[in-house]
């Protein structure tokens, strides 16, 4: 979902024969952040287990935010939503 968030179009399509992805799929140009196409590849992940959780995610892609826009923006967004500071075993 990040990559086609970042793309602006999705990935692919499904077909009989099963997905048919994009010749561009999962790349990302390199004027894309190199935090968010990471954390967009480990999002892709094959297994499970190896993928952030959706919380994960969203704390960083909050962390994200703050270093462009800066703390002011989003000071406490986080924590008004979920009631604390951040997910557990994250920086």
């Amino acid at each position: 979902m990040l990559w086609e968030l970042y793309h602006g179009r999705t990935a692919g399509t499904r077909s009989d024969t099963g997905p048919r992805y994009r010749p561009t799929f999962p790349a990302f140009p390199p004027a894309c952040p190199p935090p968010y196409a990471t954390l967009a590849r480990a999002c892709l992940q094959r297994d499970p287990a190896y993928r952030p959780t959706a919380e994960e995610v969203t704390w960083k892609l909050e962390e994200q935010l703050q270093e462009l826009y800066g703390r002011q923006a989003m000071e406490g967004a986080y924590g008004q939503a979920v009631g604390h500071d951040g997910p557990p075993g994250l920086p």
